[in-house]
């Protein structure tokens, strides 16, 4: 059912995903990353639960565009995140070929601290340029920001009609944490990178 090339892209993400978390972004069992098969109706998602400072290949789920395992990857324990359904959203929404959730401290901190109207605002700044379409520094972008709850059909509700414009590369939930997307592993790490700089550089700034 997997092609060459997702394989190829699932031993990529994992490596993402090791990175994430000797960087100190994904505490506990935090954070679950996804993305899209060759296949239009299917998804590789990772595991609920799974510490992902040991997280490996064995570690990826096979889903369908509804959220429910393919029986090959099925198995006592095995579930995928309750979070599943944005993953799905974004995937809907945009044109993502990966998502990446984790938990940036710096990024909390400025949703609570430095933002205004539901969104945090990033502009005139050289690296905004790593974002995918920007080419000067120039330029505002804008995260829409979300109250966090356990109801996930009505944060989709919620967050749909927000994402769907230009130069919109993520969302934050409140007290919980990022989602950044792209259209493939490498262009969605790129933005993670430049978004956990850019809380940094805020978050520094004005404290």
């Amino acid at each position: 059912m997997l092609t060459e090339v997702d394989l190829g892209q699932m031993v990529q993400l994992v490596k993402v995903i090791n990175k994430i978390s000797k960087e100190g972004h994904t505490p506990a069992t935090g954070g679950n990353f996804s993305l899209r098969t060759e296949s239009e109706n299917s998804y590789i998602i990772s595991k609920s639960g799974v510490d992902k400072t040991a997280f490996g290949i064995e570690d990826l789920i096979l889903i369908d565009e509804k959220g429910e395992i393919y029986p090959d990857y099925q198995g006592d324990g095995i579930k995928t995140s309750d979070e599943t359904l944005l993953h799905s959203m974004i995937y809907e929404e945009t044109k993502a070929g990966c998502v990446l959730h984790t938990h940036i401290l710096e990024g909390l901190l400025c949703a609570e601290k430095l933002s205004s109207n539901d969104e945090f605002i990033m502009e005139d700044l050289e690296l905004l340029k790593a974002f995918s379409g920007q080419t000067t520094h120039e330029t505002k972008i804008v995260t829409p920001l979300f109250e966090n709850h356990q109801d996930m059909e009505k944060l989709k509700k919620e967050i749909s009609p927000r994402i769907k414009g230009e130069n919109i590369y993520g969302f934050i939930l409140k007290g919980h944490g990022l989602y950044v997307w792209g259209s493939n592993i490498t262009e969605c790490h790129r933005h993670l990178d430049a978004y956990t700089y850019l809380f940094k550089y805020y978050w520094n700034m004005r404290n």
